[in-house]
């Protein structure tokens, strides 16, 4: 028969070296021991002090994750449930998800620093790269459209989604074009990078706004702030390749990095965007203002509205 005192003074320094609180690892020990009872078939004292680690590992650490965590670490939950979290009770997390995003999509601020460098390496005049510029335009603007029916429709995260895959696409595309074929530059880049960027606008403007409807103009001007931030940064960033750094070298190395670094910073991002739940009215408000129903105007009913041209022109 193990003496148990002599045991448990064996295991003591288990429960300092895993850095959970000790009375919680006590509990755990005292539910998991077992001694053998039987003389006919005795353990040494290290097997038995395996087989009470082993234990101790299987059975406790679940249960202390979930009390000191909150969380459940069932397969497939546990991201899930930090990300709902982080969204319910950090909406400022998604603010900053956004404006991180938009940083590293303000291509049409920034082709200035693009144009020269492509002109020479994709051999494209001047009156081709100015084409290739004015179809990013475009194409922007198409889809800033089409970006905000798929973010009203499926949401914002997959409207992002959809915009971190063109953008990225167009990058990686850039880079892989041979030089010979650079009469393509606006098919493989200006098309996707355009509409990508665009899918990307909408949905982070419209899902900041949602989450602080309080503070429309706070959400706004801190994603309209990362959107002149970028130009800057893409223009430090393309003009720093260009010089050579590491293993990033000319336009070329350029795309490859910008397509890079823009892949997960813009999939983590989209991933956080949802829009908030619908809010409760509370016991007060409950039976006023049944005759002013929210205005939600068709896209046709819209055009022919005074107030949509005035901001339209302002905006132009």
């Amino acid at each position: 028969m193990v003496d148990n005192s002599s045991l448990f003074k064996e295991v003591k320094p288990l429960r300092h070296a895993c850095g959970v609180p000790p009375p919680l690892i006590g509990e755990a020990l005292a539910k998991t021991r077992s001694f053998p009872s039987s003389p006919e078939a005795p353990l040494s004292r290290g097997a038995v002090e395996r087989s009470e680690t082993e234990r101790f590992h299987r059975n406790s650490y679940p249960s202390i994750i979930k009390k000191y965590a909150g969380l459940s670490i069932k397969k497939g939950t546990l991201s899930c449930e930090v990300m709902r979290k982080m969204q319910k009770t950090r909406p400022w997390a998604i603010l900053a998800a956004g404006a991180a995003i938009q940083i590293l999509t303000g291509l049409p601020a920034a082709w200035g620093v693009f144009q020269q460098p492509v002109m020479e390496e994709y051999g494209l005049s001047e009156q081709g790269a100015g084409l290739a510029f004015g179809i990013l335009i475009a194409a922007f603007g198409v889809g800033c459209v089409i970006g905000g029916f798929l973010q009203d429709r499926n949401g914002p995260r997959r409207a992002a989604l959809w915009g971190t895959a063109l953008l990225c696409g167009g990058f990686f595309a850039a880079a892989l074009l041979p030089g010979e074929k650079g009469v393509w530059f606006w098919a493989v880049f200006s098309i996707p990078a355009g509409l990508g960027t665009a899918f990307l606008y909408p949905s982070i403007q419209s899902c900041a706004q949602k989450w602080y409807a309080g503070r429309k103009g706070l959400a706004t001007g801190v994603i309209g702030g990362a959107v002149g931030l970028s130009g800057a940064f893409l223009t430090g960033f393309v003009r720093t390749a260009l010089k050579g750094f590491g293993p990033v070298q000319g336009i070329r190395g350029a795309f490859w990095a910008l397509g890079a670094l823009t892949l997960p910073i813009c999939l983590v991002g989209s991933a956080l965007l949802t829009d908030p739940p619908p809010a409760k009215q509370k016991p007060e408000e409950q039976g006023r203002g049944k005759g002013t129903p929210a205005l939600d105007l068709a896209p046709l009913q819209m055009l022919r509205t005074k107030q949509y041209w005035l901001c339209a022109g302002a905006v132009c």
